[in-house]
């Protein structure tokens, strides 16, 4: 239920532009608050990541995320 309201509260950036410095950040901040911590997913992390960037840069981050840790990041929670 949290992501459907902090997503229908996001201010999520609608341009088309992607940062790949940012895209390499948001990787590591997933995978820091999920597998690489102790078991607990901190969700605000989470949240804010996904209300507040772009779909493109989205996009980024998770191919980012793939080729930094050699997996999806929606594998690590299925």
């Amino acid at each position: 239920m949290q992501i459907i309201v902090a997503l229908a509260a996001s201010h999520k950036a609608h341009q088309a532009d992607v940062n790949h410095h940012i895209s390499k950040c948001d990787a590591r901040r997933l995978y820091e608050t999920g597998e690489g911590s102790l078991g607990t997913v901190i969700e605000a992390v989470v949240l804010e990541i996904l209300s507040k960037r772009s779909i493109p840069q989205l996009k980024l981050t998770f191919f980012s995320y793939k080729h930094i840790y050699g997996h999806d990041y929606t594998k690590v929670y299925q």
